[in-house]
């Protein structure tokens, strides 16, 4: 991470995948185990050393043999089998019955997304969440308070990450919108139960933060940002229900990411 490339978790304290998913392990409010703990307990399992060897050509059970391997199935996870994923190859293929298309309040939110509030393209949600990931490229503040208590990326002290803000104080890495509606609670500090209350947020409850990103503050000779996108309600709720589109139920019952015991009991 050079201060302007997005790390991980939401103030992007990890540099590397590698790095992240060993920290969970040994956060007090987590796991709460030391790595050399850990590398013991795998060790004296009957089952983990073969799997090391198998992997790695000797069965000694390391931290960096811990990370690469957890590292390695996060990023096996890919999910392409969403609705919306499916209306693009029906759309590709010609095929206008296909029941994969879009409904009429489903394309709606997707025109919002893609398109932006009143066909204005800055604040369109694909310039944040980019297609067909959805991730977003960098963190931002989008007005969720006036002052943070978290200051997020801001406590890592490095260079802003936008040339428009002073600071990187209240900026937040996104993860990205793909199975969003089975990731609830919603933002870094959980304060939204459903994607309703995160789009509502989005409409009318942006708050003019100094460092706010550039889809809700257009600096055209430094007018004051806006409070939010200002939707309807039909239109927060076309949001809501393209969202949904991009759940992957296939995903869910993979059973290469269901509970390996539970497999191997049966």
């Amino acid at each position: 991470v050079n201060g302007l490339e997005p790390g991980f978790f939401w103030d992007e304290r990890a540099a590397t995948l590698e790095e992240q998913v060993l920290m969970p392990i040994q956060d007090e409010v987590e796991m709460g185990m030391k790595l050399p703990d850990l590398e013991m307990k795998l060790a004296n399992l009957p089952y983990y050393p073969s799997l090391f060897e198998s992997a790695f050509g000797t069965t000694e059970v390391t931290r960096q043999r811990i990370a690469r391997s957890l590292a390695q199935f996060v990023r096996s996870i890919e999910s392409f089998g969403s609705k919306f994923d499916r209306s693009l190859a029906a759309s590709a293929s010609g095929d206008a019955d296909n029941a994969s298309r879009l409904t009429e309040v489903e394309e709606r939110g997707r025109s919002l997304f893609v398109d932006g509030v009143g066909g204005v393209n800055e604040f369109a949600c694909q310039m944040y969440h980019v297609p067909p990931t959805f991730n977003m490229e960098t963190s931002h503040n989008i007005g969720l308070d006036l002052k943070y208590r978290d200051r997020g990326l801001g406590a890592l002290n490095r260079k802003s990450n936008d040339p428009f803000t002073p600071s990187n104080d209240g900026k937040f890495r996104s993860s990205s919108l793909r199975n969003i509606a089975r990731s609830a609670p919603y933002m870094h500090d959980g304060r939204f139960k459903t994607l309703d209350e995160v789009v509502a947020h989005y409409s009318d409850g942006v708050h003019p933060h100094p460092n706010l990103t550039l889809a809700f503050a257009r600096r055209e000779n430094n007018t004051k940002p806006t409070s939010g996108f200002g939707l309807t309600k039909q239109d927060q709720a076309a949001l809501v229900a393209f969202l949904k589109t991009l759940t992957d139920e296939g995903l869910a019952k993979d059973p290469n990411f269901s509970d390996p015991f539970l497999r191997a009991a049966k």
